[in-house]
C-alpha cells in the first residue's frame, strides 16, 4: 500500500493573506493617522500600503496555483552563524537610527538624515567619502522629490 500523501503546505498562502491584512490595515489607518497634515501627506505612505498589497495578491496566487517553493527543492544553505563583531555591527546601526530619531526635532530631516545615512553607511564597511557624497545625493533627491514636487512638509527642526 502506498503511503499517504502529505497535505499541501498552505503556509505561503496564510503569508499571502497576513501581507493582504497588513495592507488593508495600513490603507485604513493612514488616512485618519497622519495628523495635521493633509492628504498630501499621505500620498508616500498609502504608495507602500498599494505596493503591500499587489505583493500580497501576487503571493495569494501564487500560493493557490502552487507555484511556491516545493517539496522537491534543495533546502538553501544555512547561513554561519553571526560573529560577536557582526553583532556589535548590528547594535550600533540600531542605537544610530534611535539616535536619529531621537535627534529629529533638534536637527531636521536634512541634517539627521544625512548624518544617519553617513554612519550606516560607513558600518556597513563604505569607504568615507563615498559615503558622504551617496548620502547628501540620497537626501537631496529625497527631499527634492517629497518636499518640492509632493509638497508634504518635512520636520525642519530647531537648528535647521
Amino acid at each position: 500500500m502506498a503511503p499517504a500523501a502529505a497535505p499541501p503546505d498552505r503556509s505561503e498562502l496564510f503569508i499571502g493573506l497576513g501581507f493582504a491584512a497588513l495592507a488593508g490595515l495600513c490603507l485604513a489607518v493612514i488616512p485618519r493617522a497622519i495628523g495635521p497634515y493633509g492628504a498630501e501627506a499621505t500620498i508616500l505612505p498609502m504608495i507602500g500600503a498599494g505596493a503591500l498589497g499587489l505583493f500580497s495578491l501576487l503571493q495569494i496566487g501564487a500560493a493557490l496555483l502552487g507555484r511556491g517553493a516545493s517539496d522537491e527543492a534543495p533546502p538553501p544553505p544555512l547561513a554561519p552563524p553571526l560573529t560577536l563583531a557582526a553583532w556589535l555591527r548590528l547594535g550600533a546601526a540600531a542605537g544610530v537610527v534611535a539616535l536619529s530619531a531621537w535627534l529629529l526635532p533638534v536637527l531636521g530631516i536634512l541634517l539627521t538624515g544625512a548624518a544617519m545615512q553617513i554612519l550606516l553607511f560607513l558600518l556597513i564597511g563604505i569607504r568615507p567619502l563615498p559615503a558622504i557624497i551617496i548620502a547628501l545625493a540620497v537626501t537631496a533627491v529625497l527631499y527634492l522629490a517629497i518636499h518640492t514636487v509632493l509638497g508634504v512638509p518635512l520636520p525642519a527642526g530647531q537648528l535647521w
